[in-house]
């Protein structure tokens, strides 16, 4: 679309372009010529095709499904799966197993089933168990007015349904089971209300006796629930209830504050999590991907307008759907299963306040299905009074279904097919299997198959995202020249460009692509894209903590003038960081160049302050941790710059290569400080302890020649050192120096005397 339509329709579109697309303000520039109204082009033709499949179900299944015999088959199929769903999770739940399908999942409280979320799972189940309670009521034998509730039961356990009505009920009752213990809240208060509502509507009816089966039904379950642990339900109610309703109402109103920059027509379907980066609460720790609320997160991906459309769509449908169920003058199989699969729909509407199902693709299939259920059941019978007798579809209806279906799902196919080949190939995402081993580029061969999988997904930016880190590492390697270097330099440039016009509204692919920029030499450039990300997402941790590392890191690239005014800058953003996420108090990348930032401004007790932070939290990470040593050192403060290396040596005791790197640090401190005598003596005694003997005389004898004599301890060491290394002599001199420095040293007398003898 051109930039003239873009700014009039979309102008936060348009100003988002701007800042961050460089070409996009140029008149000769292609990318003048036209930009889409969505920000993530590729995300929303993947959502829009999900939306147009769930659509075509909808419509295919309302005309099929009035068939009642199908519709019977289909509510089974449900059933079947929403319990063993149930089971599933219930299984795993008592059993402390924490997997799903043999993949590790998160420590949690709750039954999740094969879902990653236990309100996917709850939402699910609960929308099968509401479809087989309407479709079990539909299932019993009409009541006899004339007989009393106790002869109706008696008769109804003698009858051939009561098996199968039996089994509906324990498949519903496991159903509702699995609901309460994945300890999802807001599926429990939904399952209430869509009972509620099927309750309201067959009393709307007079079906009084009905009414009271149900409710002898849900009493039922609550004893069963009670005997199970109810408890636990109602303390997770009572204690999380507002800390999660915080946070969600944190998202909520940045989710607002979203939609009132993209008012018409939204930032783009499915672009949610790709925007919302720019317009996290301050203080926000996580990645928010869904807005936890579909209406909200319809809103700011559609805007009024497409908000409009599927409210009024909605509306109609409810509207049409208790028309007809209030206008049956007779209650049928049929309808009873109706009544269900209508409260399966409200259910989910429900629970859509907090949470987002109708994202998840087998959540919104059947949602899908089950509006089509309460639509065709509630449709064309004598009894809705409506459309009169049934009449026979013509014959064109159902291949014009069948054409609609084939319309819509070969699209979503053909995309999910190259998405398919693609992520075979060369995976570009990071998912719940491999959540600990994110997707990199690290040789050649996997550079090519990364380009062959973006040709599959050329809108996709994660794969120009992943070839620019490999093209920018490669350009590290100490053994590429300075041509090579700048020419992988360049191509890094260029992924991070392609990913950044796919993706404008990604905070990290700026942070990347300066970094790039800041390796070429192009301060003013890198500088520029830093300070973009600071203005397009304030809010948002990672843009403060990206503008300080990479300034922090290459403050060489700056001109000299202009060094002290970024440091303090950097030093400024690394506060607002961590005060956004005190998380990164305890990472040591963060932590290491805060501290060389305040170093290199002059202030060595902030410095110091960090430093000794990461000895705290990270006590492996040396070189650091000597800098805290050696700022001690040079402000004079000797005996805790030698108590910090004291503690480096007792946190690596076991491991010898650490302690050798720790001597190298305290060897060039002991040379460079000689008034610290009490250095010569650590390193001496580690240099015993290590039994690096010639390198303890060494030093012993470097200090002899000073003029000064360690203490007695020392020189029994080393006799103890020349000893055990065949020289007596010197150890007989070691052990002399000792008792002439402390006559009651009985160990270094013994030695003595002992080589005496020996003699």
């Amino acid at each position: 679309m051109p930039r003239g339509a873009v700014s009039a329709i979309s102008p936060s579109a348009h100003e988002l372009y701007r800042r961050v697309i460089d070409g996009y303000a140029q008149i000769n520039s292609t990318e003048y010529i036209s930009r889409a109204l969505s920000i993530a082009p590729h995300m929303t033709l993947k959502s829009l095709l999900k939306t147009i499949s769930y659509m075509a179900v909808f419509f295919s299944a309302a005309h099929e499904l009035r068939d009642e015999a199908r519709a019977k088959r289909i509510v089974l199929v449900v059933l079947a799966v929403g319990f063993l769903e149930a089971v599933y999770g219930l299984t795993l739940f008592f059993h402390n197993k924490l997997s799903i399908l043999g993949f590790e999942r998160p420590v949690t409280w709750g039954a999740w089933g094969t879902y990653v979320n236990k309100n996917h799972f709850a939402g699910y189940v609960g929308m099968a168990a509401l479809l087989g309670l309407g479709h079990m009521l539909g299932f019993m034998p009409r009541h006899d007015r004339s007989r009393s509730i106790r002869q109706y039961l008696s008769g109804f356990l003698k009858s051939a349904r009561s098996t199968m009505t039996s089994l509906y009920l324990i498949a519903v009752a496991f159903m509702v089971l699995g609901v309460s213990f994945s300890n999802s809240r807001m599926g429990i208060a939904a399952l209430i209300c869509s009972v509620a509502l099927m309750a309201a509507l067959l009393a709307a009816r007079r079906r009084k006796r009905t009414v009271m089966l149900l409710i002898t039904a849900l009493l039922a379950i609550s004893i069963l629930l009670s005997a199970f642990g109810i408890g636990h339900i109602i303390s997770r109610f009572q204690g999380v209830w507002d800390n999660a309703l915080g946070k969600r109402l944190e998202i909520w109103e940045s989710t607002i504050e979203l939609s009132r920059d993209y008012p018409v027509i939204g930032s783009g379907l499915g672009t949610y999590s790709s925007v919302f980066q720019l317009y996290t609460p301050h203080g926000w720790r996580s990645v928010t991907r869904q807005a936890h609320n579909d209406y909200l997160e319809l809103l700011a991906e559609t805007g009024a307008a497409g908000v409009l459309i599927v409210y009024v769509a909605l509306i109609y449908f409810i509207y049409l759907v208790s028309r007809n169920w209030l206008a049956c003058s007779k209650k049928h199989s049929r309808h009873l299963t109706a009544l269900g699969a209508l409260s399966a729909v409200f259910y989910i509407l429900v629970f859509s306040l907090t949470d987002f199902n109708l994202q998840i693709p087998a959540n919104a299939y059947l949602f899908s299905i089950s509006c089509a259920l309460a639509h065709a059941l509630l449709s064309d019978t004598p009894e809705a009074g409506l459309l009169g007798a049934h009449e026979p579809a013509p014959s064109w209806k159902p291949r014009a279904s069948a054409i609609m279906l084939f319309c819509a799902l070969v699209p979503l196919m053909a995309l999910s097919a190259l998405q398919w080949r693609a992520e075979s190939i060369f995976p570009a995402e990071r998912s719940f299997i491999r959540a600990d081993d994110p997707p990199r580029i690290t040789s050649p061969a996997e550079e090519g198959k990364a380009k062959r999988a973006a040709s599959y997904l050329p809108g996709n930016d994660a794969y120009h995202t992943l070839l620019g880190q490999y093209y920018f590492n490669e350009s590290k390697n100490p053994d590429s020249g300075n041509e090579k270097r700048l020419g992988l330099i360049n191509k890094a440039i260029e992924q991070y460009s392609l990913a950044l016009g796919m993706s404008p509204a990604s905070v990290d692919t700026l942070g990347l692509l300066a970094w790039a920029e800041f390796s070429k030499g192009d301060f003013l450039g890198a500088t520029r894209r830093l300070d973009t990300a600071l203005d397009i997402a304030p809010t948002n941790y990672s843009s403060h903590l990206s503008y300080a590392i990479a300034v922090t890191n290459f403050i060489e690239a700056f001109p000299e003038g202009m060094r002290r005014t970024y440091l303090r800058k950097a030093s400024q953003e690394f506060e607002m960081g961590i005060d956004m996420n005190p998380g990164f108090k305890r990472s040591s990348a963060v932590l290491v160049n805060m501290a060389n930032a305040f170093l290199m401004l002059g202030d060595s007790q902030k410095a110091l302050k960090h430093y000794d932070l990461i000895s705290r939290y990270e006590p492996w990470v040396l070189p650091h941790i000597v800098k805290s040593a050696r700022i001690h050192l040079d402000s004079g403060r000797l005996e805790e710059g030698i108590d910090r290396y004291r503690h480096m040596y007792r946190y690596n005791y076991r491991d010898r290569e650490s302690r050798l790197k720790i001597v190298d640090f305290l060897a060039e401190d002991v040379s460079s400080r000689p008034e610290a005598p009490g250095l010569r003596d650590l390193l001496v005694k580690q240099l015993i302890d290590l039994k690096e003997w010639s390198k303890a005389a060494s030093a012993l004898k470097e200090e002899l020649g000073k003029g000064r004599r360690p203490d007695a301890d020392i020189y029994y060491e080393m006799g103890m050192a020349y000893e055990s290394a065949g020289d007596t002599e010197r150890a007989k001199e070691m052990y002399i120096n000792a008792v002439s420095l402390d006559k009651k040293h009985r160990k270094a007398s013994m030695r003595f005397v002992s080589l005496l003898k020996g003699k």
